[in-house]
């Protein structure tokens, strides 16, 4: 029989990256023996890749829902790692097909995001070279960036789903590095614990979610003074250049615009999910902060006045007051890495 759960010294290291900013650019202080392993529009954030997923339909990575990128399927075809897809991708020659039949035979058909078909996929290999007695092809250690599924909507039934193929990557003797920032595996101890380690770790996060606040508004003013700048001096330059330096002052504007927005529903998810965590009650979107905070029993609460912060005007930006210093994301844990020979990976660049 082969003993799934000998624990190893040698084998894969494998960082599987989401888009959560409280701990993806984690992934790109790995070294060079570290799989990463990204999804989706991953370029964004990501320095290197060494296997991308796209389990999506044609909706999306054909970009005919507006969830992609216009050139993502031209980006698709030009990389030179593995793409594991579930539906068959036209002309993308290093497109792979995820082996659903056989993962659901051995484990279970349950997979509710594309991190649960990451690890699933993990585990599987693992079981893989298990069967063969390949050490090196084992799996030592999941690494889990980005990753956090602490709203509420798709992540309430996302989260179980991959807490789930934690439990058999864990039950196969893989080592788990999962950032202590991430609510993944975090809850108190049933019949003993109350709430204060889960309502300190929402605090850690609402911190960062206000100074990502901060920051973002700052960003999203830059881009408007530039344009308000380019309006004054278009008369210097020709037409073409103008016009092609103002579109690409606009998109970056509103893609400004629309990263502050998520960050500010992140902070309106970290009030709710405190009064529910702590039995306050739900006082509403437009409740002032601090009371809820207050509610919740939250012993420093920061003072912020006027309710939750609205997503800037179209016509104008307030620059914001007192930035911030960026939080630190916490260092991972039980983590132990052997040198081991690079797998191919690739640079990445932004589509076009």
């Amino acid at each position: 029989m082969v003993d799934l759960q000998l624990r190893r010294n040698v084998g894969r290291s494998i960082a599987i990256c989401g888009f959560s900013e409280t701990s993806r650019d984690m992934a790109n202080q790995e070294p060079p023996d570290v799989e990463i392993w990204g999804l989706n529009r991953c370029y964004t954030f990501l320095k290197r890749l060494t296997r991308h997923f796209e389990v999506h339909g044609e909706a999306h990575w054909s970009g005919r829902n507006g969830l992609r990128d216009k050139g993502y399927l031209d980006w698709l075809r030009g990389l030179t790692v593995p793409i594991i897809c579930c539906d068959d991708l036209p002309d993308v020659p290093q497109a792979k097909r995820f082996p659903l039949a056989q993962i659901s035979e051995t484990y279970c058909q349950y997979f509710t995001s594309s991190i649960a078909f990451m690890l699933a996929l993990a585990v599987y290999e693992d079981y893989l070279a298990a069967q063969r007695d390949d050490a090196e092809g084992r799996v030592k250690d999941i690494r889990l960036y980005g990753v956090d599924m602490s709203s509420w909507g798709e992540y309430a039934y996302q989260k179980p789903c991959v807490e789930f193929w934690l439990g058999v990557a864990k039950g196969q003797g893989i080592t788990l590095v999962i950032p202590s920032i991430s609510p993944v595996l975090q809850a108190p101890l049933y019949a003993h614990d109350d709430t204060h380690n889960l309502k300190a770790q929402i605090e850690e996060r609402l911190q960062h979610h206000l100074s990502e606040q901060c920051r973002l508004q700052a960003e999203v003013n830059g881009a408007l003074g530039s344009l308000n700048e380019l309006a004054l001096l278009k008369q210097y330059a020709p037409e073409p250049v103008w016009k092609e330096r103002r579109k690409g002052l606009q998109q970056e504007h509103q893609s400004k615009i629309a990263l502050l927005n998520c960050t500010l529903g992140q902070i309106r998810e970290c009030y709710h999910f405190t009064a529910l965590l702590c039995g306050a009650p739900l006082l509403g979107n437009n409740c002032p902060p601090v009371a809820l905070l207050q509610i919740a029993g939250f012993e420093n609460a920061p003072q912020l006045q006027g309710g939750l912060p609205q997503p800037p005007a179209s016509d104008g930006h307030q620059a914001p007051a007192n930035l911030p210093a960026s939080m630190p994301v916490s260092a991972p844990i039980d983590v132990e890495v052997k040198t081991a020979a690079a797998p191919a990976s690739v640079t990445l660049t932004p589509v076009p």
